[in-house]
């Protein structure tokens, strides 16, 4: 019975815990077909007889239709203020992708005239959040892009050559709280394919889920 009693206590005391922080969940991609990605250029000062007129300016000039994967994450516990969702590692590699790489998070689209991406987000228990990770050019199936805000000249959006399978490791962060989750991506231009899926889950502390078995 003492030891049941203590048993008791002890999740108990676990579930307090849990109360007071995040827990973090990351879950399988979501397929948005005919998705459209909106490209734009950046244009200096228009030039005349006396010089330059104006400050440089953003304006759209193509969009794209893509076949797109995103990713929700979701608080089941207390609030997070801040959350950042990163890929921390492609294998095999990627040519040009070398660091840490910030997703995007859906519905973010700044006007033209203040061209930056948010880092992170707040979410509440209960509350689940899109990041859209990758994204294959569905008129030019050789085009792959990896969502990463670093490349704010781009639209958010990292240019990017995917052959074969592909393990991304994604980490979500919130405050001293992680968790992270690996996917296996596919891409095949032939025949204009990209497929991502959940593989293995590499809980850290506060979040994830169970780990592979």
């Amino acid at each position: 019975m003492a030891q049941a009693d203590a048993v008791a206590k002890l999740q108990e005391e676990l579930r307090a815990a849990n109360d007071r922080k995040p827990l973090i969940e990351l879950g399988a991609p979501k397929l948005l077909e005919h998705g459209v990605l909106r490209r734009t250029q950046l244009r200096g000062p228009i030039e005349t007889s006396v010089g330059t007129s104006g400050p440089p300016s953003r304006v759209p000039i193509a969009e794209r239709r893509i076949r797109n994967y995103r990713i929700p994450v979701t608080n089941h516990g207390a609030y997070a203020p801040e959350v950042r969702v990163k890929v921390v590692g492609i294998s095999p590699g990627v040519e040009g992708v070398s660091e840490e790489v910030t997703l995007h998070i859906v519905h973010d689209n700044p006007p033209l005239d203040n061209y930056t991406f948010k880092g992170n987000f707040p979410l509440a228990r209960g509350e689940t959040q899109l990041l859209d990770v990758v994204a294959m050019d569905e008129q030019d199936p050789k085009t792959c892009y990896l969502w990463n805000i670093a490349f704010q000249d781009a639209d958010a959006v990292q240019e990017v050559k995917l052959g074969g399978a592909h393990a991304f490791a994604i980490r979500a962060y919130a405050g001293d709280v992680s968790a992270e989750k690996r996917y296996e991506v596919y891409a095949d231009s032939l025949e204009a394919r990209l497929d991502m899926r959940s593989s293995c889950s590499l809980p850290k502390e506060g979040g994830g889920d169970p780990p592979c078995g």
